[in-house]
């Protein structure tokens, strides 16, 4: 999932409801943005029905004054007279005797808008009470989320990430623990490194997939064949060109002369497939809209497969594609000719 109100909805549906999820999410970064600096640890403390604030005060160290916050969180519109409701509550017991703020940070889901009546009127009844008001909204707590807190985007939204931090962090802890027990050389594969390479898509996930179709799931080539190939320069589809590059590789030769060469060197047979139709086009010297480089390694990368065909036209058509494309990308033929140099079936 993405870090986007949508998200939000669909991954917080407990008893406790959606906008208490988004008073936790509020806490949370509001203790991490204003209270690490604390020498002395304090806990947010909150009062059942609290008024006007989610918590009591708190002192920030660093600043030097007294710190609350609100979270509202709003199906539709905002609500500009809950919020002055809220900061009248804020007035009547957080100033004098019953209590100090000196800045309230308003969390939103929605963009608030600054300069609406009722808003201005909450922040004049604020500021008239010495209380400043820090808005916090929308596209302002996604950012913080993405960018410091991950961790709170796998929690709250169902982002699950992997980090280069992650694995180094991870992999050294799991070598100290092994200690001499580890081994590279004895390594057998797991049903947590079978689940790991389906995750990240590499060249043992292929294999994988390969010996579960051959055994347990048989599949015919024509229904495989046009799902690979129609996703194939699909840029962050799972079943892409790169999927199908390593696929393709993980069979021996004569096995994938049997399943792929003998699909593709049928392919001509039907004008309408959208292969021919698609290095047709580069004869005729129109080319394919593409502007992201990795579509177009892609599609190189599916053109360059199509070549272990026994179909000289086929092959004869498609080289002329691949030359075009590369005349414009030329940069890219070092790429494709590593991804290929293992491959030994280009005739």
């Amino acid at each position: 999932m993405q870090i986007n109100w949508e998200s939000f909805a669909t991954h917080n549906h407990d008893i406790r409801g959606i906008w208490f999820k988004f008073e936790d999410l509020c806490r949370q970064l509001f203790a991490n943005e204003n209270l690490s600096g604390n020498k002395q640890f304090r806990y947010l403390h909150a009062n059942p029905n609290n008024h006007g604030l989610e918590t009591e005060p708190i002192y920030d160290e660093t600043n030097k004054r007294w710190i609350g916050f609100q979270a509202k969180f709003f199906d539709q519109d905002v609500h500009y007279k809950q919020i002055k409701h809220s900061a009248e509550k804020i007035v009547e017991y957080y100033t004098g005797k019953d209590g100090v703020v000196d800045l309230v940070y308003l969390f939103c889901n929605k963009a608030i808008t600054s300069t609406a009546k009722q808003n201005v009127n909450a922040v004049e009844c604020l500021i008239k009470a010495n209380i400043d008001v820090q808005l916090v909204t929308d596209t302002a707590v996604l950012d913080l989320i993405r960018n410091k807190y991950p961790y709170l985007g796998l929690y709250y939204f169902g982002n699950h990430t992997i980090q280069q931090e992650w694995f180094a962090t991870h992999t050294s802890y799991m070598l100290d623990e092994l200690g001499e027990r580890y081994n590279r050389d004895f390594n057998v594969g797991t049903v947590f490194s079978d689940e790991l390479s389906l995750f990240i898509h590499d060249r043992r996930a292929a294999e994988y997939l390969n010996a579960k179709k051959t055994k347990k799931y048989p599949c015919s080539p024509e229904d495989l064949w046009p799902m690979l190939i129609g996703n194939s320069v699909k840029v962050s589809h799972p079943f892409n060109a790169d999927f199908l590059h390593h696929f393709l590789l993980s069979y021996k030769l004569n096995k994938r002369d049997y399943l792929w060469t003998i699909y593709i060197n049928e392919l001509t047979e039907d004008d309408n497939n959208r292969i021919v139709q698609l290095i047709q086009m580069y004869d005729k010297g129109e080319k394919l809209e593409i502007s992201n480089e990795k579509q177009i390694e892609l599609l190189l990368t599916l053109f360059g497969w199509i070549l272990t065909s026994s179909n000289r036209w086929l092959r004869d058509y498609t080289s002329k594609a691949m030359i075009e494309i590369l005349k414009e990308h030329f940069h890219l033929c070092q790429i494709i000719l590593e991804k290929f140099k293992n491959v030994n079936a280009l005739i």
